[in-house]
């Protein structure tokens, strides 16, 4: 009976030092959000958000959604840059943002209207070569024929 009491008993911590585990775990992420407006106050879907830090292995990226809205959630903790852009808007970046543990960055970001720009495409055709003749034909007269060097002459 004793035995019975006690299996049961180690199910129960061990089964609570998996959660505490998986709890502690959560608690060492943080995460960055925020919404885009631009300079009259309107919201801007379409924006790519690019967050970047020496933490990550790679970049994210996200898109806002219909409301403006971002968010990189379970970020590692660390120092972040995050940028906005988006076609006829400048683009903008925060940089020294510190994620903190459990904790919930807002970054809401105001794009400034950007230059109309132009993208020139130059397309050009190589010159058309020949493949299927390959015989060149030179005639040296009577008269050039000495005046060449060869491997004769010393």
């Amino acid at each position: 009976m004793k035995r019975k009491g006690f299996s049961i008993a180690a199910a129960a911590l061990f089964a609570l030092l998996l959660a505490s585990t998986g709890f502690a775990q959560s608690l060492q992420v943080g995460t960055i959000e925020g919404h885009v407006l631009d300079q009259s106050g309107a919201i801007v879907p379409g924006v790519t958000v690019t967050v970047t830090s020496p933490i990550l292995l790679s970049a994210r990226s996200t898109v806002t959604d219909a409301g403006g809205a971002y968010s990189f959630p379970s970020l590692p903790l660390g120092e972040y840059t995050v940028s906005f852009e988006l076609s006829g808007f400048r683009k903008v970046a925060r940089s020294g943002l510190t994620v903190t543990a459990a904790r919930t960055l807002t970054v809401d970001v105001t794009l400034p209207t950007g230059e109309v720009s132009e993208t020139l495409t130059v397309v050009g055709e190589a010159p058309t070569v020949d493949v299927t003749n390959t015989n060149i034909a030179t005639s040296i007269d009577a008269k050039a024929l000495p005046t060449i060097p060869t491997a004769r002459d010393v």
